[in-house]
Parts: structure tokens; sequence; C-alpha cells
């Protein structure tokens, strides 16, 4: 199925792709092996992928799953905590542990939630 979204690890040794059959697959970044099992406590350097663990709940109830177009995850920061956006201070954006707080959809309506 043709690949539609894809993330690496943050450490650039795994590749995380999301297919059109609503597949998630998981690669080694070196040898392009797939790897088989959940990659569920893996940190992401990025968060594009509109389906996975970050992003359960962002579909409406009683759809298809294409209404969700396009998934952003707010980055990391070199010291392991998220970067706010523009002008936000940070503890609107992290709790205690630096957990990623924000994300990003858009919609066939072209609405970005």
């Amino acid at each position: 199925s043709t690949v539609l979204h894809c993330d690496f690890s943050q450490d650039s040794t795994i590749l995380m792709t999301n297919s059109q059959g609503y597949e998630i697959l998981y690669f080694d970044a070196c040898s392009g092996a797939q790897l088989v099992g959940s990659r569920r406590d893996t940190l992401w350097d990025s968060w594009t992928c509109v389906l996975g663990f970050p992003v359960m709940g962002v579909f409406p109830k009683f759809q298809d799953g294409t209404h969700v177009n396009a998934a952003h995850r707010a980055p990391y920061s070199a010291q392991g905590t998220q970067v706010p956006p523009h002008g936000a201070s940070p503890r609107n954006c992290t709790r205690g542990s630096g957990e990623r707080r924000l994300l990003a959809t858009g919609d066939d309506q072209g609405l970005v939630r």
C-alpha cells in the first residue's frame, strides 16, 4: 500500500510509516528491513503520522479514517523537553516529565485542530 506519512526515531535508527491501507509499519533505517512488533515506547524525532499512540482519539466518531489528512506534534528540544510555539510559555506545553502535549491535525474541510 502507498506510504502517506513517515517519521524517524529520535536516534534515527527506526523509520515509521503510515500507509493508505491504514498500516503502521516500522523499518530499520540502515538496512531497510521491516521490524515486527510495537514501538510504543520509542522516542520519535517528529510525529507527522496520522496513526499511532500519540494521535489516538483524533478521528471523529463514525468516520472511516479518511477525514484526518495531516498531523504534527510539537518537537522536543535538545534537552528532551517540548519546544513551545512562538510566544508560548514552556510550562503550557509540558507536564512534569516533558511529555509532548501539543498536536495539530488537518482535516478534509481544511481545518486545523
